[in-house]
């Protein structure tokens, strides 16, 4: 079985991996999105959607988020491509929502539908730092 491990560091308390994007013409963005082991979906920030293509004033598609807090509106949208290492998920739905401005460094969390679309096991060793698929 093919293992992909790599590190991640902490900002804040918060966990970031690296992710690429890929835009509407084939275009590619480096990502930090914070891993987060309770959205079930990914949130991109609309300026980074924006940057690679995708027209998100043009998206009419709604979308409700539950956070810990309150229910929050997004937009629904679909990406080409987003990878982390080895693993991509091509036409990954995600939610398009703007952040509370303390998060202002990061590009977005990566929520537990990319894991669930590759179909793989998430190891996550907090005393090394990294994050292993399996």
């Amino acid at each position: 079985m093919p293992m992909s491990k790599f590190n991640f560091k902490y900002v804040g308390s918060l966990l970031v991996v690296n992710a690429t994007l890929q835009g509407m013409e084939g275009i590619e963005k480096k990502l930090e999105l914070a891993l987060d082991t309770g959205s079930t979906r990914t949130i991109l920030k609309p300026d980074v959607l924006n940057v690679l293509g995708y027209e998100v004033n043009k998206v009419k598609n709604n979308l409700t988020i539950t956070t810990g807090t309150k229910n929050e509106k997004a937009f629904d949208l679909s990406v080409k491509n987003l990878e982390m290492l080895t693993y991509g998920v091509k036409n990954l739905k995600v939610a398009c929502k703007t952040l509370p401005l303390g998060l202002f460094f990061i590009d977005g969390l990566l929520g537990l539908d990319f894991f669930q679309n590759i179909n793989k096991k998430l190891e996550i060793d907090f005393e090394n730092k990294t994050i292993e698929i399996k």
